[in-house]
């Protein structure tokens, strides 16, 4: 039930919604809520930790009293099972594409941390794709040979050997020689 306080510039304003609604958290909309939870730390960001805040537990608690909040490996478990979906997604599109570029590019973070991003682009019914294949840190040196590796891991992982046309860097001596 809502209640209406008033009109404003000819609208009608529904301000509050009466807490005797009697609903309940069946299986379908635990579902629902677990899956938008899951939309909600992918699209924003957040971390894994933040459905075991007790300012969002208490939330929750008031929006859907019979709703359990779900432990942090249920996110995790939602979203490696989204990224598996999307990457056999990616794979199915590259396999029907018979060339691809690919640019690179490494950078250090704040805490000296470096990292690698691998990203392909590629056209698809007429329409120019671009997809990251991997952004990960780089544990070991940056050598040329090792950067070679990751770029033939890659290329392997996605099933682009013999499609690659054109391989786009910055022009690191380790990046260039690889």
């Amino acid at each position: 039930m809502y209640l209406n306080l008033g009109v404003a510039s000819g609208q009608r304003l529904i301000t509050a919604c009466a807490a005797s609604i009697n609903r309940r958290c069946t299986s379908v909309r635990h579902q629902q809520l677990t899956s938008l939870i899951t939309d909600m730390v992918a699209q924003d960001l957040l971390p894994l930790s933040f459905v075991d805040g007790t300012g969002y537990r208490q939330l929750m608690s008031f929006v859907e009293p019979e709703y359990h909040v779900p432990s942090r490996m249920t996110i995790t478990r939602q979203l490696e099972a989204r990224y598996e979906a999307c990457a056999q997604g990616i794979k199915d599109k590259l396999s029907k594409v018979s060339h691809v570029s690919i640019t690179t590019d490494g950078w250090t973070s704040n805490t000296t941390e470096s990292y690698v991003t691998v990203t392909c682009h590629f056209i698809a019914e007429w329409t120019l794709n671009s997809v990251v294949l991997q952004a990960r840190a780089i544990n070991e040196k940056h050598t040329a040979a090792n950067l070679a590796e990751l770029m033939k891991a890659t290329v392997d992982e996605w099933g682009l050997y013999g499609k690659v046309i054109a391989y786009v860097h910055d022009n690191a001596s380790n990046i260039v020689a690889a």
